[in-house]
């Protein structure tokens, strides 16, 4: 009887932790997820960009793989398509043979493409990494501090937004998608003819 009632305040407890707690951690997350579709699911589905209003972006800066800093100001004129990224994040890694075919299928003057690694290990792993996989055309960039991803409130990885050619957050994808799809690529190149 008696452990029974120590469970009690426990369990309230755990309850207020999830409720409040992650709450004040994780604005705007909700604090029950819904369940991830089932690849059938997925695959039933055409994938197409849900565009948004548009919204600003948070500045927080970024390197190339040299070290150089970078900021979407940078690319301003184009619409760039921001990808957060991590090498031990198996969807990411997975979809990002798919963005490499969208980035070679861009026109260059009016489109960018950034995989920016999430990576605390810093460029000499993400170069390790980018070597065995098939992204041709597409440049890694990196932000060992990890504060992009949290400056863009990216709810998990892969995140990817659309900006605009103003700088503005048109579009966002939290999870892994087929970037190379038929449909997305007509969607960007309406963005910019």
């Amino acid at each position: 009887m008696r452990k029974s009632l120590l469970i009690i305040p426990f369990l309230i407890v755990l309850v207020l932790f999830k409720v409040f707690l992650l709450e004040s951690l994780f604005p705007g997350v909700p604090a029950t997820a819904k369940p991830a579709e089932s690849p059938e699911q997925a695959a039933s589905e055409p994938q197409v960009l849900k565009f948004s209003a548009r919204k600003d972006v948070a500045e927080s800066p970024f390197q190339d793989m040299a070290g150089n800093p970078k900021t979407f100001a940078d690319y301003a004129g184009k619409i760039v398509i921001v990808n957060l990224w991590a090498t031990w994040c198996a969807p990411c890694i997975k979809e990002m043979p798919s963005l490499a075919r969208l980035a070679r299928g861009l026109p260059a003057d009016r489109f960018r493409v950034l995989a920016i690694s999430m990576d605390r290990a810093g460029p000499r792993a993400v170069e390790e990494f980018w070597s065995k996989l098939d992204v041709a055309g597409l440049e890694p960039m990196i932000d060992q501090t990890t504060k992009l991803g949290f400056a863009l409130q990216a709810q998990g990885m892969p995140t990817t937004l659309v900006l605009d050619r103003s700088g503005k957050e048109i579009a966002r994808v939290s999870g892994a998608m087929d970037w190379a799809s038929p449909a997305i690529a007509a969607q960007l190149r309406a963005l910019a003819p």
